[in-house]
């Protein structure tokens, strides 16, 4: 209860306000914001099952048919890749859920902009 009421003299508005929102925007930014975040998800499966299938054929190609390591790079640069693309897809999912979190707080303090919101803070802590 004394997030709520930190928030309201931060941001200069009532508690009311901050607890009040307009629900049919916030309904479709959630609904926006979930559809992705579970698109990325799906990236993030897919490809992590093609990096340890790729590392699974390193296995094969090093210990099963004895490659020397050299001859191996290929495929290690591959399953490298396919990790680097669903880390990617997970920092995306990061991006959404805190640009969701942003957005409800700045709606909330009927704040246009995600920039005037993260400035409003400095004021009132340079002020305090």
């Amino acid at each position: 209860m004394q997030s709520p009421l930190l928030l309201s003299e931060i941001f200069d508005v009532t508690v009311d306000s901050l607890i009040k929102e307009d629900v049919m925007t916030m309904t479709k930014t959630i609904d926006s914001g979930v559809r992705t975040m579970k698109q990325m998800a799906w990236v993030m499966v897919v490809f992590l099952l093609l990096m340890i299938a790729a590392m699974a054929w390193l296995v094969v190609q090093t210990v099963v048919w004895d490659w020397d390591l050299a001859y191996a790079v290929p495929t290690f640069v591959l399953a490298l890749v396919l990790w680097c693309v669903a880390l990617c897809a997970a920092v995306q999912v990061e991006r959404i859920k805190r640009a969701m979190i942003w957005s409800r707080i700045a709606r909330s303090c009927r704040i246009g902009t995600v920039s005037q919101l993260t400035a409003i803070p400095k004021r009132a802590v340079a002020s305090a």
